[in-house]
């Protein structure tokens, strides 16, 4: 198994991730977090990481905007989430 991977590493390339969590504690932290999507909303940027964010979807307002403009509906429960699509699929 591990030579199968180690064949498709040199086939493909080796990729590096990692995973960054965030813990936002208390009422204080559920406020701060809440400020920080609001802040995303109002300002959305059109890069992240110097990709183009290309659709944002908004749970809370049940709706995906695309960089075109238009607007979509999502049929997802609604709830206080940002999900930024971008233009390597990412």
């Amino acid at each position: 198994m591990l030579d199968v991977l180690d064949n498709l590493y040199e086939q493909f390339g080796y990729h590096k991730e990692a995973l960054v969590s965030q813990v936002f504690e208390g009422q204080a932290g559920q406020k701060q977090m809440e400020g920080i999507l609001e802040n995303f909303r109002a300002d959305v940027p059109s890069t992240l990481a110097g990709v183009e964010v290309i659709r944002v979807e908004g749970y809370l307002g049940s709706e995906a905007r695309l960089v075109d403009g238009s607007i979509k509906v999502i049929k997802l429960p609604k709830e206080n989430v940002l999900k930024f699509v971008l233009a390597d699929g990412s």
